[in-house]
Parts: C-alpha cells; structure tokens; sequence
C-alpha cells in the first residue's frame, strides 16, 4: 500500500471553502483521467468525493478508497449494494438494480467538482427528481449565481454532468473531459421533451399515424355506444399474500425510524455491524441486505449496517515511555506517529520527552502523533533519591537538580495515590530511574467498541480503562456494557452485547479490559 503525504480535498475545502473555476479544473483532470482508464474494465468507483481526493505535497492527485468499486457490466449492474454518499450519489446509486454504469461516476465527479467552485453540496438527487417532478423545477443552482464570470462552455459541461436522469447526463469521462475543456460551444441538456416536427417524420409515420388515430377515435365510438365492452375481473390493487410483506427502503433512515417501520411491515431489524462516515450522521443506516421492494415472508430479518460517525480517539498520556511502547500503544489506537530527536537532562534515552497533541485530547483516527525522543546517554553512578508520592513535575525537577534520568513503564489507575504521583520506582543502577505512574482513580465513561476487532476494542479499552474496575455508575448509554444490539450471526471474534444483567455483572466482575473481552466473547 502507498504512503501518501497530503490532504483530501474535503481537508482542502474545510480550509479555504472554494477553490477558482480553473484550477479546480486542473485539479479534478486527473481524476477523470484515470476513471476514464478504469472505466475501460468496465469497473466503477461509486464513492467519489472531496473525501476520496487525495492531493499529495508535490501536488499529484490521486483517487483512493476503492472499497465500493464493482464491476458495471450488464450481468453485474443490476444487482449492487446501495453505497449513498448525499449530494455526491446520483439518483440511480440509492437502488441496488439502479441502472449504473460509468455515467455514474460522472454525476459523482461533477457533484465534486460543483462543490469545489461553490462551497455549497449539490441537493441530494432524489430531492431534486421529487422537486422537478412536482414543481417542474430544478432545485439545484447554477454555478454562476456563485460564480458570476464563469465560462458558459464549463458551467454547461459541469451542469450537464449533473443531470439527474442517466438519459440526459453526459454519459462517459471523455464526454466530460471534452466539455469542460472544449473551445466550441457546449449545449447544455436540460433533458426538456423537444415538439414534435412532422416534417420530419418519415413517409410511413406520415401515413401511418392518421389512420391509427381514426382507429382510435373509432374504438372509442363503439365503447361509449356500448358496442364493444369488457367484463374482465381486473383488480384495483396488488393483494400482497396473507404472510408476506413487502420491504420499505431505510437507508438514510436514523436507527428508530428504521426500526419502527420494519416493524410496522412485520419484518425484524438485525445489525449486522457499523461503519465509520464522514458523511452519514451516527445511528443512520448505511445499508440494508434485503432489497425495497420485495415480497419477503413476515418476522424476516432485515440486516442493517449503521453509520458509526467520524472516528475519534482519545490520545494517552505517553510521556516517559520508552519508544516503542508509545508507538505500539497510538498505533494500537489507529493514530500515526512520527518520531524526532532531541537531547534530554531528565528523560532516558530512548524515552519520550513530550507528544504534540495532550492527553485526552479526541482525534479523528489516522492523525499524525509527533513524539519527541531522548538521545541523552545516562550518567551512571548517580544516586537516585526515593521518587514515590511526588507529582511527575516533582520528579522532572528532581532529576535536573540530581543529575540522574527517568523513564515510565507504566500509568495505570491507583486509589492510593493521586493522578500523576509516582506509584513505584526500580533504579536500574545505570542512573535511570523506572517509574510507576498514577492515573487516579475518577470514574470514565466506557467507550463504545462494539463491533471493532479483538485487537482494536482492546487497544480501545485499555488505554481508557486500564487497571480500573468499572462501576454501574461508570457505564453510560454507547458503551459495550449498556448497548443493547439485535443479535446477528457474525464470527465469534466480532464483540457482541448480552442481556442488562449479564453485562452488568461482566463488567463488574472483570477489572483489566482484557478479561473483559475475553469474558464476552465467552458467552457470545
């Protein structure tokens, strides 16, 4: 996997809101460049956006996340899962037998490209299909109400690349790149039904046509004259049969209403997981497994997959580790680290002097961590005094004033002694001194790891939790001890919750996150 040093564009876009019609052209050439070549495999991207965009610091552009891209051709397109990324997807992206293909990813580009100029979203397509076809308007404005002296030829291209039906959108990336780059006049296709030109009719529509309108005219004689009738038992409605029921579509549905109308159509709501979005807010469904639409048995399950929001972290106080146990515990966290050096009185070679971002302070995961590190070599012989019960600046000040180091081993939750007071202290006899450090003992909100991994819920854990037994008082609504979840058939290594009393007793039983897990797991 390729390391890139940058920033997307949504981080580009949060900074400077707009970006000029020319450059933002430039900008987004090469992505439809490479979406041109791509399409060539008939493959497309399905979740392009500001977010997906990634500009490196020598400037090349590079689309990443391809995680929703499927295959678009004719035996594929009918049937993919429902991936809706508001005001970036097109109309045809919210139905899994949607008609996708390329012209898909055009909408997707143009709505980027849109946002780019503007600084606003364009309206969800489904809005604007639901106004136009009320209002006979669209919702969507031009960019020149934002931009007054853009080029007619670019607005055009942009715009019709923006058309919600797949009939009058511009239908591939080279279709695109010519617009936005023609010197030619670019017309712009409003997907408006043209008069009809008899003039232009061939022959036989020119004779066809008017007998076939005396036909008609001739049958509607005869009915109304009683003639000629019907006596078919045609039924008004569509009987859905009795046990069955039909599916309602709850993407983009909060978790309640979701389920209040999977209720009503007599199915039942499971959540099969949850993904972390940048755009979908928490506790709204992502997708669903069972296509709208359907007729499905009644009390079938319905599997949903939940938003779970940004993803933040809360930082650990890393100060005194040793390197490698501060870079395994942020990573162990999903941050990444980055790593200097400096010369240190009072720190241990090898050990971390300071951390750019404070303890407890909630980054989104991924953000980069600097660690300052020591590169003092010890001075041994040094007579290290009794350490226990001083304050970590107590000790650093100490260390200066006896010329001896310190490094942290540990910082775990302690009722005897107050935060940041050394618990213990083992004197290596090289002039370093290894501390056992205080976190108190306040009550913390248990984080909400249901559905990560073994590896990341323990991290999780751990690193909030470590060395503390949680209280009933402790545990709110969001944890892994409080969340009740509709059970779903999953591997055993996803964590799930139990009834109320079960996970009450799990957490009041278990102090270290570890057993915690494993005490889950055990009864899932």
């Amino acid at each position: 996997m390729e390391l890139l040093e940058g920033e997307t564009f949504a981080e580009r876009l949060k900074r400077e809101k707009t970006i000029p019609v020319d450059e933002a052209i430039e900008m987004i050439m090469p992505v439809i460049q490479s979406l041109d070549e791509v399409h060539k495999d008939n493959i497309i991207h399905r979740d392009i956006a500001p977010d997906n965009i990634f500009i490196t610091k020598d400037g090349q552009v590079k689309l990443i996340d391809f995680g929703a891209a499927r295959y678009a051709t004719t035996t594929h397109s009918r049937s993919l899962t429902v991936v809706i990324k508001p005001g970036y997807s097109p109309e045809e992206q919210y139905r899994s037998r949607g008609d996708q293909g390329k012209h898909t990813d055009v909408y997707a580009v143009a709505a980027t490209l849109y946002r780019m100029i503007t600084g606003e979203v364009p309206p969800d397509a489904l809005e604007r299909r639901a106004y136009f076809e009320n209002k006979k308007k669209d919702i969507l404005r031009p960019i020149s109400e934002f931009v007054p002296d853009i080029d007619k030829n670019k607005e055009n291209a942009i715009l019709n690349a923006l058309n919600v039906r797949v009939e009058d959108r511009t239908p591939d990336m080279q279709t695109l790149m010519s617009e936005l780059t023609s010197a030619e006049k670019v017309r712009r296709r409003d997907g408006r039904i043209k008069p009809l030109d008899m003039y232009t009719w061939p022959k036989w529509a020119k004779i066809g046509l008017p007998i076939a309108g005396v036909g008609i005219v001739l049958f509607f004689v005869l009915f109304l004259t009683g003639v000629i009738g019907f006596n078919a038992d045609l039924k008004e409605d569509i009987v859905i049969p009795e046990g069955q029921t039909r599916v309602p579509s709850v993407v983009n549905n909060d978790y309640d209403k979701a389920n209040r109308r999977l209720t009503e159509a007599k199915l039942i709501m499971a959540i099969s997981g949850k993904e972390y979005s940048e755009m979908i807010p928490v506790n709204y469904v992502l997708t669903q497994d069972v296509n709208p639409g359907l007729i499905v048995d009644e009390n079938t399950v319905v599997h949903l997959k939940l938003s779970a929001g940004k993803m933040t972290r809360s930082v650990p106080d890393v100060r005194g580790y040793p390197l490698e146990k501060a870079k395994a515990l942020l990573e162990g966290l999903k941050f990444t680290v980055e790593v200097k050096e400096e010369p240190s009185d009072v720190i241990a070679k090898g050990s971390v002097i300071s951390q750019s971002s404070a303890a407890g302070a909630e980054l989104e995961r991924g953000t980069a961590v600097m660690l300052t590190v020591s590169n003092s070599e010890p001075k041994s012989g040094t007579q290290i005094p009794d350490l226990t019960g001083k304050r970590y600046d107590e000790v650093l000040e100490a260390a200066k004033q006896g010329g001896f180091s310190i490094s942290v081993t540990e910082r775990r939750f302690d009722k005897t002694h107050d935060k940041d007071t050394v618990i213990s202290q083992t004197n290596n006899g090289g002039g370093v001194a290894e501390l056992i450090i205080s976190r108190g003992y306040d009550p913390i909100t248990v984080p909400d790891v249901t559905y990560l991994d073994e590896a990341e819920a323990t991290a999780v854990l751990e690193a909030r939790s470590a060395g503390k037994r949680p209280t009933a008082a402790t545990l709110t609504r969001g944890s892994l001890c409080s969340r009740a979840s509709p059970s779903a058939s999953r591997p055993s290594r996803r964590l799930r919750s139990r009834s109320r009393s079960a996970r009450a007793q799990s957490c009041l039983k278990f102090p270290t996150a570890s057993e915690w897990i494993r005490t889950v797991q055990s009864r899932c």
